[in-house]
């Protein structure tokens, strides 16, 4: 392979990747297509590779036609090489809007979380003009430092080890490669098709700059790696400041004087801090509407965006992320008799007692979700009070009042419970020394 320049730099790129990350099992994400056929002919013939357990991974987004009869072709390359392939079907999900290229990059990258493990490498075939490519489409969307650092050649996004081998290699090296070896690769038309961003960048807009600038791709894949550098440098100064605002629980964040820190540290504050709980980044637009619509948000008001696998909230002055969980049916009420687990709805568990002297237990109590409205009395000589108020007092959050257990004796509030746990948050003077639980 090294006998040609193209087959060289090809080879060496590669060599120089696996040598800088040694460890993990590679997988190649194989499309089919000129680019991704050359990565992993190119691998297939490195006894380095091999070694690491080489294996192609194919997605079959059923957007075209003749996507089956894709996914045949690529099984039929990778075995011809020797080289073990996994095809996996997926359907498109999110919103339309969101738009059909975007939503088969989630696909594939919710196939990659569940494929690899926490040490592999999945190895994508991008190469210099790719990347000349995706700067300007970065610049066209106004993206901020972390997006005009485009992509890089190794990084984990989501918990999953990205490499992206040929970066640095000229896309006509590449073609060249693949006429040199008779390869003969998967042409989807989308690739081509001007109403697809990437594609008029490709075909249209990248051309006309080369008539006049022929060292284009070259220059903008340059200026991405400066911007990489600066992004990683910003990025360290987020992180201190990120912990000078994170306490003990990592879901939430301190915005204390938000306003003070200069817009692209925020930006990268907040983008650490959600990829830090394996969430998705911001880009430019929902940056500006977490900021306007949860951090610039009245005092009284409680605010919440939908947000990768849970939610945004903001209580206070602090930002928190809350992960999605199962709560009880809200007109949730049953009898418990408190010598025996009462096993909660939806997988919730079972809530348990103990340190009831016996001549102290009721025979029943009642367990029930939060309605609103309750009235909660903590002794005889105090006042009867909204429960709510109670709840505010204590600082517990809004999405966690929804998450409650009260236990009632007759038609008295006797004790709240956290539901995660059974940790008593209220309780009245009927109930002192009682212990509660939730788990298996």
């Amino acid at each position: 392979m090294a006998n040609s320049p193209d087959g060289a730099q090809i080879e060496r790129s590669i060599e120089q990747f696996l040598l800088a990350h040694p460890d993990g099992a590679l997988w190649v994400g194989f499309s089919g297509g000129r680019d991704s056929s050359v990565l992993l002919h190119a691998l297939s013939r490195l006894a380095a590779a091999r070694a690491r357990q080489l294996r192609a991974l194919h997605i079959n987004h059923g957007i075209h036609p003749d996507a089956q009869r894709w996914s045949q072709r690529a099984i039929a390359q990778a075995e011809s090489w020797q080289v073990p392939i996994e095809v996996h079907r997926v359907a498109l999900a999110g919103r339309p809007e969101v738009g059909e290229e975007a939503r088969a990059r989630a696909a594939r990258h919710q196939v990659f979380r569940e494929r690899l493990g926490p040490d592999d490498w999945i190895l994508l075939a991008h190469h210099r003009d790719d990347q000349a490519e995706t700067l300007l489409q970065r610049l066209i969307s106004g993206a901020g430092l972390t997006g005009l650092a485009a992509m890089r050649e190794a990084t984990r996004i989501a918990g999953v080890r990205i490499g992206r081998p040929l970066l640095t290699v000229p896309g006509s090296l590449i073609a060249e490669y693949a006429q040199r070896h008779g390869l003969e690769p998967i042409c989807d038309p989308a690739n081509q098709d001007p109403r697809h961003e990437r594609s008029w960048l490709r075909t249209q807009v990248l051309p006309l700059l080369a008539q006049r600038h022929p060292q284009i791709t070259a220059r903008l894949a340059r200026t991405a790696g400066w911007m990489a550098e600066s992004a990683d440098w910003m990025s360290a100064q987020a992180e201190l400041r990120r912990s000078e605002r994170q306490g003990l629980d990592p879901t939430v964040l301190n915005i204390e004087d938000w306003g003070r820190e200069p817009e692209p540290l925020r930006f990268e504050l907040l983008a650490g801090w959600l990829d830090s709980l394996g969430q998705p980044r911001p880009g430019a637009v929902s940056f500006a509407h977490i900021e306007s619509d949860l951090i610039e948000a009245r005092e009284d008001a409680n605010p919440q965006l939908r947000w990768g696998g849970g939610n945004l909230r903001r209580y206070r002055r602090s930002l928190v992320w809350v992960a999605d969980r199962a709560v009880l049916p809200a007109d949730w009420r049953v009898s418990w008799p408190i010598d025996r687990p009462l096993s909660l709805p939806n997988g919730l568990g079972d809530l348990r007692a103990r340190g009831i002297a016996p001549d102290a237990q009721p025979a029943l109590l009642e367990v029930s979700a939060r309605a609103g409205g309750e009235r909660f009395r903590p002794a005889a000589n105090r006042p009867n009070r909204p429960l709510q108020h109670c709840l505010q007092e204590l600082g517990v959050p809004p999405w966690e009042r929804e998450r409650l257990l009260l236990l009632w004796r007759a038609e008295t509030l006797v004790a709240v419970l956290a539901l995660d746990s059974g940790a008593v948050l209220l309780r009245n003077e009927g109930v002192e020394g009682w212990v509660f639980s939730v788990g298996a």
